[in-house]
């Protein structure tokens, strides 16, 4: 009696779901750092925004003149829904015999991930 084994190439239905749950798992691990840098990036570009905000509003209240400077309550930002911009103008260290120098407060406030973000930056305008 003649027995030959017979010796076929390829893989075993084991191999093939070992193979599909790898390459599931690394597609998985690869999404989540996909929504990651995407969530990242969004909140870098939310601050950019803010900042070139308060800027802009803070050059154009060096430009108004000392007694036109006044506080501003928050409110949308035209032309950039979901940003709001606050402008608070506060005494110096609270001295009263300062009267030639306003400390100037621009906030911009944003909704990140549910929450109110804001970025604030202070100068000050001198009467001269």
């Amino acid at each position: 009696m003649d027995i030959s084994l017979k010796t076929e190439k390829g893989f075993t239905l084991l191999e093939v779901l070992v193979a599909i749950v790898l390459l599931v798992v690394g597609v998985a691990v690869l999404v989540g750092l996909f929504s990651n840098a995407l969530i990242g990036s969004s909140d870098a570009e939310n601050t950019t925004i803010a900042m070139n905000l308060i800027q802009g509003r803070m050059e154009e209240i060096r430009n108004l003149g000392f007694s036109n400077i006044i506080p501003e309550p928050k409110v949308d930002v035209s032309g950039f829904p979901g940003f709001q911009r606050k402008v608070t103008i506060d005494d110096p260290e609270g001295d009263p015999t300062v009267n030639d120098l306003k400390q100037v407060t621009v906030t911009v406030y944003w909704i990140f991930k549910g929450n109110e973000v804001n970025i604030s930056a202070v100068t000050y305008v001198s009467r001269n």
